[in-house]
């Protein structure tokens, strides 16, 4: 009876040995997969940016800066909403 006991036991601890180790590599590539979205949303916000910076400096010179203003905040509005559809459609 005893003999049973103790290999249960340590078939038990060999078990969560193996699963420690499983869940260690997952929690490493989720890390870092998190990582690489976090510098690419960082990246992707600088770049979309500094081409809303040109458009608006694009008009400017020739609309003036209210209008230029106007047309570049719904450009960002659009971009924005189009993300938002876009991340919708990859939760459900």
């Amino acid at each position: 009876m005893m003999r049973h006991v103790s290999e249960l036991l340590v078939k038990t601890a060999n078990l969560a040995e193996a699963e420690g180790r499983t869940l260690r590599r997952v929690v490493g590539r989720v890390g870092i997969g998190l990582s690489f979205s976090l510098v690419a949303a960082l990246l992707l916000l600088a770049g979309s940016s500094m081409v809303l910076v040109a458009i608006w400096l694009g008009l400017n010179s020739s609309i003036g800066p209210a209008w230029s203003s106007a047309i570049t905040g719904v450009l960002a509005v659009g971009l924005g909403i189009g993300a938002l559809k876009l991340a919708e459609g990859y939760h459900k």
